[in-house]
């Protein structure tokens, strides 16, 4: 847990312009493995959002790090539903 609390401070803080860099490769690479569905991407994206809000962030930078987080949705959701 503590790693990946890290890795997610890491990645809100380059979305705020801190001086982290993820490439959009590393990102699809650290979650190849994870096989997360756009159910469990939902679920995550839920409770970042709650915790951007309760922690203070004001609302247009909320809405901000959410399409940042949705735009990104491609690498990270590795197992998709059957057509």
């Amino acid at each position: 847990m503590p790693r990946l609390i890290d890795h997610q401070t890491q990645f809100i803080s380059q979305l705020l312009g801190g001086p982290v860099r993820i490439s959009d490769e590393t990102l699809q690479h650290a979650h190849a493995r994870l096989r997360i569905t756009p159910e469990e991407f939902e679920e995550i994206g839920r409770i970042l959002r709650n915790t951007l809000e309760e922690s203070g962030l004001g609302s247009e930078d909320v809405a901000f790090v959410m399409r940042e987080v949705r735009r990104r949705e491609p690498l990270i959701v590795t197992v998709r539903a059957a057509a």
